[in-house]
């Protein structure tokens, strides 16, 4: 039986993360330390939908504290 080869043409980057892909991986890593207390491995271990699902809730949650905090802040120079 004869021999052939194959040859599958790939990236450097098929097998890992693009470069393009890096900074948004390691500012939601910086967040989910830095604001809700998980560990890097923590969220380096997480599937993608969960880490999204994470920072989504951190949003909201921000977005809610500052829209209570403008309303208290127009409620102080009324009164």
């Amino acid at each position: 039986m004869p021999g052939f080869a194959v040859s599958f043409p790939s990236q450097s980057d098929f097998f890992g993360l693009t470069s393009s892909y890096k900074p948004s991986l390691f500012q939601e890593i910086y967040i989910l330390v830095h604001h809700a207390g998980f560990t890097r491995e923590d969220v380096m271990l997480m599937p993608i939908f969960e880490r999204r699902a994470y920072m989504s809730f951190l949003q909201k949650e921000v977005d809610e504290k500052n829209k209570a905090q403008k309303a208290a802040n127009a409620k102080a120079k009324r009164g």
